[in-house]
């Protein structure tokens, strides 16, 4: 996977990047501390507080979660298809 970006701003400034292994995407391991803080870094942009605590919740007992946790969490996702904020 190859991901390439280039961006002009208001003001005329580019910026491009480009991304060829992002951590956490296929072989490219991603430890469970790295992951917390992807978790924590991107959902933000779409959930606020307390929405951002359940899903952490309800991802770090997964396996343990209720079938009421799950259509909890699945309503939650849900939400996001509506345009980003």
């Amino acid at each position: 996977m190859r991901v390439e970006i280039d961006v002009e701003s208001d003001s005329g400034t580019h910026y491009r990047r480009a991304c060829s292994k992002p951590i956490g995407f296929r072989s490219t391991a991603i430890n469970p501390v790295e992951h917390m803080k992807k978790i924590r870094d991107t959902f933000p942009r779409v959930f606020d507080a307390a929405q951002i605590e359940q899903c952490v919740s309800t991802l770090r007992r997964l396996e343990e979660a209720s079938s009421n946790d799950m259509t909890e969490f699945i309503d939650l996702l849900r939400g996001l298809e509506q345009p980003y904020p």
